[in-house]
């Protein structure tokens, strides 16, 4: 992603290299993770998610399309595909499958900005 993307990587690491303990999360430049397993979506937008979010589905199925509805596409979704989308900007869902699904999501929440700007008046005692 740093190399495709890199001015946006840098705009959504803001919040996950100003946490507090500087505490390495395993997934950065994102702070959220979220395993969808079984879930077949209807269309909607993440209006909290901050530029855009990576979608990986694995296991054994068939069908469960990825539909990006703006952009005209149906994407084929298969297991070890990546796939990142402004999922604020677009409205997106799955089609139905057959067999096991599970689809792990990354994304950076929106409000993390404000803790970027005020720490919401947090302040580290040692």
């Amino acid at each position: 992603m740093r190399h495709h993307l890199p001015a946006e990587t840098e705009e959504i690491s803001m919040f996950v290299n100003h946490l507090p303990f500087s505490e390495y999360l395993g997934i950065e430049p994102f702070t959220g993770l979220v395993f969808n397993v079984g879930v077949c979506t209807t269309g909607h937008r993440d209006s909290l998610d901050q530029k855009f979010c990576v979608v990986c589905p694995f296991l054994n199925f068939e069908g469960g399309e990825l539909v990006l509805h703006e952009a005209g596409l149906v994407l084929e979704a298969r297991p070890g595909d990546v796939i990142i989308f402004p999922s604020c900007d677009i409205t997106h869902f799955n089609l139905h499958f057959r067999g096991t699904r599970v689809s792990l999501v990354l994304h950076v929440d929106k409000h993390g900005q404000r803790w970027v700007v005020h720490r919401n008046e947090w302040v580290h005692v040692q």
